[in-house]
């Protein structure tokens, strides 16, 4: 093998591997900017988003099955983010599970307000 394709080959790759790591952080950083105002758009560049997936929950109809799927999606990337058991209350069977969630919501977001 040539010794010059070397240098080459490693130029190539480096620039292939950065060109990656930049286009992450680029779609990262698009999805952080779109996860309040179109959480759709943010979910379809970063499909685990947890911002946007709790957007999605808290827009979707209190209570529907949507809504709960969103909600634990996001409870699962951000499990100590009360926002999203705000959301599950709203689903809640009944009244003593419905205090339960809201009171872990309060625990760990206490300024949370809903809308």
């Amino acid at each position: 093998m040539n010794p010059t394709l070397r240098p080459v080959a490693r130029r190539r790759l480096a620039v292939a591997v950065l060109g990656l790591l930049a286009f992450g952080a680029l779609a990262l950083g698009l999805a952080d900017h779109l996860a309040e105002r179109n959480p759709p758009a943010a979910l379809r560049l970063v499909p685990n988003h947890p911002e946007a997936l709790l957007q999605a929950a808290t827009r979707a109809k209190a209570g529907s099955p949507a809504s709960v799927a969103l909600a634990r999606a996001a409870l699962r990337r951000q499990p100590l983010d009360g926002r999203g058991f705000r959301v599950l209350s709203a689903g809640a069977a009944t009244p003593e599970e419905t205090f339960a969630l809201l009171e872990v919501a309060v625990a760990r977001a206490p300024r949370d307000l809903p809308g």
